[in-house]
């Protein structure tokens, strides 16, 4: 209890950081008494996911003052418990739309959510160095990828990855250089996902330059900033950081995105 009282903050965050509930519920209560939950940093920050943090910050403008004691600080306001939303399987397998339907090709590659996508091993070994090396080990396959469908029996490569239809998309329509898939630019979420996986493939493309330059632009101050911050990307940092200072104070706390749930609470704190 005397550590409790003596450091809050520093019981706050390790208390989040191992899920012990009890703690959690002390240490911002005391937080809130001694009115240290904003502009004040202690190290543990730099270990605590930021959404803890915001939590914590919200709790003491709404609901310390009404003494429910019903406030949930480890539990993201998103519908799911992953912040990217589950991908929803089909009944059945379904063709991607134009380019990614051509007679043509010699590929496939499957999505998560059951959508086909026809491909030219030529292109994916030019831009992606882990598909080439996947083209080079076939990966067995579900027979109801090719059901139905006799076009499809002179395929000679099958690729399955992770990632949705929608992240597929853009990432394909990169490499095919087709202008009609863009991204919602107010969705950090997505923007994350398809990111995440030009990394993993090591993608041979300027994607990261196109977000950085483009659809940085679009996106509301904060949004990039804590975006910027997963990608550890730091002259986007500093850049979008000095934007936020247009923003209220009193604002900048209530705004929420689901990457806070993934970077840390030192950067979100400065």
């Amino acid at each position: 209890l005397g550590f409790v009282t003596q450091h809050p903050l520093r019981v706050y965050a390790i208390a989040c950081i191992l899920k012990l509930h009890p703690e959690i519920q002390k240490a911002a209560d005391e937080a809130v008494r001694q009115n240290v939950t904003f502009g004040h940093y202690v190290q543990e920050f730099e270990e605590l996911p930021a959404g803890f943090y915001h939590r914590l910050l919200k709790y003491a403008r709404e609901t310390a003052a009404s003494n429910n004691g019903k406030f949930d600080f480890l539990a993201p306001p998103v519908p799911s418990d992953s912040l990217t939303p589950p991908i929803l399987r089909q009944h059945e397998w379904r063709d991607a739309k134009s380019p990614f339907d051509s007679p043509d090709a010699d590929v496939i590659i499957a999505s998560q959510d059951q959508v086909r996508f026809r491909v030219h091993s030529l292109i994916l070994n030019m831009v992606s160095p882990v598909l080439a090396d996947m083209l080079l080990h076939p990966q067995p396959y579900s027979s109801d990828v090719f059901k139905h469908d006799a076009s499809l029996q002179d395929i000679l490569h099958y690729i399955a990855l992770p990632d949705s239809s929608e992240v597929l998309e853009i990432l394909l329509g990169r490499m095919y250089h087709c202008p009609m898939y863009e991204v919602a630019t107010d969705d950090t979420v997505l923007l994350r996902n398809i990111l995440a996986s030009a990394r993993r493939l090591s993608l041979k493309l300027s994607i990261f330059d196109l977000f950085r330059d483009r659809h940085f632009d679009d996106l509301k101050p904060f949004r990039a900033y804590v975006l910027s911050v997963w990608l550890n990307w730091t002259q986007t940092i500093h850049s979008v950081a000095f934007e936020t200072l247009e923003i209220d104070a009193d604002e900048l706390q209530i705004i929420y995105d689901p990457i806070l749930e993934e970077i840390s609470s030192g950067p979100y704190f400065r």
